[in-house]
């Protein structure tokens, strides 16, 4: 079945290119809709039609498309095909040998856009820039791929062109400022300065529009296209918008040369193609310098057959006697000569194909059948002649015109060009630093309203949301990197220009704006009156402000992918599940930094259910977003490490844990069944008060307040050999990392959680996890440890090598004219310790790296899967594969 599009003549396309950009929108779609319904052209059963973009009468190309329902690829490619001098669109379908060519790409899995003049003439005088009719088609296919194509698949397609004879020379003036991927130029070696003239883009942007399809389709389609919609666009970097050379690099190209050709020598080809390889990295760097991206297939004529007309000529399927006469006639071409040119059949042969037909004194002397066969064979040659001789002249005598010989080949080089561009790809990638933009959130905040009284400052925080300042860090911390050399760079990069990032960094204040403006009493009635606020008054203006001044956030592949490239940090304990449904929908795509990682829809049978957290529409995809640690300001100095160097070896308590039981989420939490195991243990005496292991006695369990001192904290964490780390408000403790830090061994108590960097830290070496539900039997497994001296030596080491990788590196000062404590960055920013930032570049590394192996938000889709193997099988470094640690959600281990 074949889907089609009618474009027929109409008014939208004007000769005023200014006037086309300012067309008004809804006038367009209102034209646009009236225009076709493809369901009642297929209905129809027509496989194709013609549309016209102008009336002007200066405007004299036409299209012609075909959607290959039975695409082989998700790649949506899209084969522009360019007709010699005095051709029709209908060319390629008419004559056999265009069939050739046709039926070919279908079974490869392109669809089809033909365009052709209706003067029969392209012009290729004229170079891009002073070429109004380049620019026609440049106009006319942004508009139809934006206002057709995009509209019906959600996607932009991806473009190659074939070139026949004249249509060779156009093809590469288009291929120049639009994202030709390939190049197939027949018999004609295409436009010497096309393909010789270097374009003025920066290396690094040519570089990225030849290697990147998703990124060079949304910059001319999208940003070069939708130009109203954004205030921050440089749109001299779009073709024709101004007289710098700005135009797509060269593309790889194709060459079929005809070896008896008498209207182009061999020369030709090979002088073009001697000063495209000379400057092929200037011309379409690294990938046009590969070897194969510059070939020349040289035809000659055929090695002909009787059988020859009978398999290729369509009109002699079922004429074995037509085969057998032309076969004759080709044979003795001498006899069948003349120099009457009414008599000559085909311009690239003197040879009279019809000959015998002006001997009747002869021919009555043949057979009646023979006589029938030969007037029904002069028939077909004349009423048909076109036909026979791009057949004869083309496919047969190699003489200038329409070739479908090896055209299987050539489509074959094209999907090896594309698997070339890909390993580019990936080689350009995994041998840089990744590279990040970060929004200026003034800029995202214009027009919002403050939605407190005090100024918004991050950097002064209390101890009541500290925690939660991460979402501060890290715009803080990228933003660090514009302005200083300082900052520790964990293989990432700012990048000047945001058309070169890989991922942008979008700051916002929602958890400061909801910690400022949460009343003391927060019940449902002020609860969904302050959710309804942050939504619809502040986060709403701060989306559409990202989304309409600038114009990043489309760059993806399809719709179903936009935004992938932006990270957000969400640190409430539902993520992203703060927002409204609406806002959650436009983000569906981002990656989140967050703290609560959950997998909430697969927990063990067992599981204890009464949670907060398990609750709560918490928002997190396992192997998508990014699971960070807290921020706890937990000050160690070099004699506490040596401290905690000597006490590893002459610890006193076996189990330590601290709750603050009268915080009121804490109720729902696994703390009621931690005071459960304290009076078991210290007041029915279910439990040893002293516990001995290979000889050494140890206080079997010490709980504390968890508003103890700090100091009495420490002491008593640093005598501890394990710290009991519970799930509370959120499935995981922030004691976690402080135990790492003091040298103590952390007992993760959880059923579901992720923990942060699951991928690059083996959290079994120097941790223990058990289920809730199971912990009633947490002494009784420590006690049948074996070698428990050499396995908490063994535990301690490992954690020493990740004592620092939670760290964030900022402290909290007391500054006097603040009169409170002040947020301050500190001496890990000079990068010789591996703090978060570290983990979390190596987290977004490698996702971007998963994604241009095709992941998405889909992480359970086939798709994803195979792009996670593929990340982790070629590139191990970057990406650890899933395999070598499995997720801890379930597990548990001593």
């Amino acid at each position: 079945m074949i889907v089609l599009y009618h474009f027929p003549s109409s008014s939208i396309f004007n000769s005023s290119f200014e006037y086309i950009r300012n067309i008004n929108k809804s006038t367009l779609d209102t034209v646009l809709n009236s225009l076709y319904d493809p369901w009642i052209e297929e209905q129809k059963k027509i496989n194709v039609t013609y549309y016209y973009l102008a009336n002007d009468s200066n405007y004299h190309y036409e299209f012609r498309y075909e959607f290959n329902v039975n695409q082989t690829t998700d790649d949506h490619r899209l084969m522009i095909l360019t007709t010699g001098r005095g051709r029709t669109c209908i060319d390629y379908w008419r004559f056999p040998v265009g069939r050739r060519i046709v039926y070919a790409m279908r079974d490869a899995g392109f669809s089809l856009l033909a365009i052709c003049s209706t003067r029969r003439l392209y012009e290729t005088e004229e170079f891009i820039l002073e070429n109004r009719e380049v620019k026609w088609i440049y106009k006319s296919l942004q508009r139809w791929i934006n206002r057709v194509y995009h509209q019906r698949f959600q996607r932009y397609p991806v473009l190659y062109i074939h070139g026949a004879s004249r249509g060779a020379a156009f093809a590469p003036l288009i291929a120049r400022i639009l994202p030709i991927r390939a190049l197939i130029l027949t018999v004609y070696p295409g436009h010497k300065s096309a393909l010789t003239i270097r374009s003025s883009y920066s290396r690094n942007m040519q570089n990225r529009l030849l290697l990147d399809t998703t990124f060079a389709n949304w910059f001319y389609f999208d940003y070069c296209y939708n130009s109203p919609l954004s205030l921050t666009k440089n749109l001299s970097l779009c073709p024709f918008e101004n007289k710098v050379w700005h135009f797509y690099p060269t593309p790889p190209t194709y060459f079929v040369a005809l070896d008896s050709d008498p209207s182009v020598p061999m020369k030709r080809y090979t002088e073009l193609i001697k000063l495209m390889r000379n400057s092929s990295l200037q011309l379409g760097g690294q990938l046009l310098n590969q070897k194969e991206s510059i070939m020349l297939d040289i035809l000659s004529p055929v090695n002909f057959t009787p059988s020859y007309m009978q398999q290729n000529f369509d009109l002699w399927y079922n004429k074995p006697y037509a085969s057998r006469i032309f076969f004759e006639h080709y044979n003795n071409l001498a006899t069948h000569v003349t120099n009457d040119t009414k008599h000559g059949t085909c311009r690239c042969s003197k040879t009279n194909f019809t000959y015998w037909e002006g001997f009747p004194n002869i021919t009555t002397t043949w057979s009646l059948q023979k006589q029938a066969e030969h007037k029904d064979y002069v028939r077909d040659i004349k009423a048909f002649r076109s036909m026979f001789c791009e057949e004869l002249c083309g496919n047969i005598m190699v003489y200038h015109g329409i070739v479908s010989r090896n055209i299987g080949k050539a489509l074959d080089w094209i999907t090896k060009i594309d698997h070339l561009r890909h390993a580019l790809l990936i080689q350009d990638y995994v041998s840089r630093p990744l590279r990040f933009w970060m929004y200026r959130k003034q800029s995202l905040n214009n027009g919002i309203e403050n939605f407190s009284s005090e100024k918004i400052d991050w950097t002064v925080v209390g101890k009541q949301y500290r925690m939660y300042t991460v979402e501060y860090l890290v715009q803080d911390y990228f933003a660090r990197f514009n302005v200083s050399k300082k900052v520790s760079r964990h293989d990432l990069i700012w990048i000047d220009n945001p058309m070169l990032a890989d991922f942008f960094i979008v700051p916002h204040d929602l958890m400061y704006l909801y910690l400022r403006n949460k009343p003391e009493i927060l019940n449902q009635t002020n609860n969904d009156a302050l959710w309804q606020t942050l939504n619809e008054g502040y986060f709403k203006s701060f989306l559409a402000n990202m989304r309409n001044r600038f114009p990043y956030w489309t760059m993806a592949k399809t719709t179903d992918q936009i935004g992938s490239n932006h990270i957000f940090t969400f640190v409430g304990r539902k993520n992203m599940g703060f927002l409204y449904a609406k806002h959650q929908k436009v983000l569906r795509n981002v990656i989140q930094l967050v703290f609560t990682g959950v997998r909430q829809n697969l927990l063990p049978p067992k599981s204890y259910l009464s949670y907060s957290h398990r609750d709560e529409a918490t928002i997190y995809r396992h192997g998508y977003d990014i699971v960070i640690p807290q921020f706890t300001d937990l000050k160690l100095n070099e004699s506490l490490f040596s401290i905690r160097n000597i006490s590893s070896y002459n610890k006193k308590i076996l189990f330590f844990f601290a709750a603050n039981l009268s915080h009121t989420i804490a109720l729902y939490s696994t703390s009621p069944r931690l005071t459960s195991l304290w009076r078991n243990f210290s007041i029915a005496g279910k439990f040893s008060k002293r516990t001995t292991i290979e000889g050494i006695s140890y206080e079997t369990l010490l709980m504390a307040d968890d508003l103890a001192a700090s100091d009495k904290y420490i002491d008593s964490m640093l005598r501890s050999v394990f710290s009991i780390c519970p799930e509370t408000f959120l499935p995981w403790s922030y004691r976690i990392y402080e135990a790492i830090q003091l040298g103590v061994i952390p007992v993760i108590l959880a059923d579901n959680v992720v923990l942060p960097f699951e991928r690059f830290i083996n959290w079994q070496s120097f941790s223990v996890k058990i289920n809730v539900s199971n912990l009633h039997e947490i002494i009784n497994r420590v006690n049948n440890i074996t070698s428990f001296k050499r396995y908490i030596a063994q535990k301690l080491r490992y954690a020493s090598s990740y004592s620092h990788i939670f760290r964030w590196p900022y402290t909290i000062g007391n500054r006097a004219r603040y009169k409170k404590e002040i947020l301050v960055a500190n001496e890990y920013f000079n990068g010789n310790v591996p703090t978060v930032f570290r983990y979390i570049s190596l987290e977004m590394r490698c996702r971007h790296l998963e994604q241009l192996y095709g992941f998405t938000s889909d992480i359970s889709s086939p798709i994803s899967i195979a792009a996670q193997q593929k990340a982790c099988n070629n590139h191990p470094t970057i990406c650890p594969c899933h395999s070598k640690w499995p997720s801890l959600a379930f597990q548990e281990y001593i």
